[in-house]
């Protein structure tokens, strides 16, 4: 995304392409890790492929859905959110963001999201404004 931010969407598909061919090849002998399904989500995100990307997020996070870990399956959710609001769903990643925001603080508060390179294709959206504005949604840091 770093890549990506800095204008050079070559340089970011280059380095997406080549972070997917290891995740798949990790994939091969470790197929029921939530963390490399998300990870290949979010670089088929940055490279385009948005159909694979979103199924990719999603099987992350049945893999490890939130009642069998609480710890750590916000955190796949914020990912979903991300591949959504990099795909263009907008209302699937406002949806998803706001339910991790009610979920856990630990993976998502509104100070970290109003700056969130992921999430710029939302910003100017007035649902994703209204839920960093939301006083239910706005946790003290410390």
């Amino acid at each position: 995304m770093a890549v990506a931010a800095e204008g050079d969407a070559a340089g970011a598909r280059a380095e997406s392409g080549a972070i997917a061919d290891v995740v798949r090849k990790r994939l091969e002998s470790e197929s029921s890790s939530p963390f490399l399904w998300s990870c290949l989500g979010l670089t088929d995100a940055m490279l385009g492929n948005k159909g694979e990307a979103v199924r990719h997020a999603r099987k992350a996070v049945e893999l490890n859905a939130e009642f069998f870990d609480a710890f750590d399956g916000p955190w796949l959710d914020y990912v979903l959110a991300v591949v959504y609001a990099q795909t263009g769903e907008k209302e699937l990643a406002i949806e998803e963001i706001g339910r991790v925001l009610r979920v856990s603080g630990r993976n998502a508060n509104v100070h970290a999201l109003r700056r969130a390179l992921e999430f710029a294709p939302l910003r100017g959206d007035p649902r994703f404004q209204a839920l960093l504005d939301d006083p239910k949604n706005n946790t003290p840091l410390l």
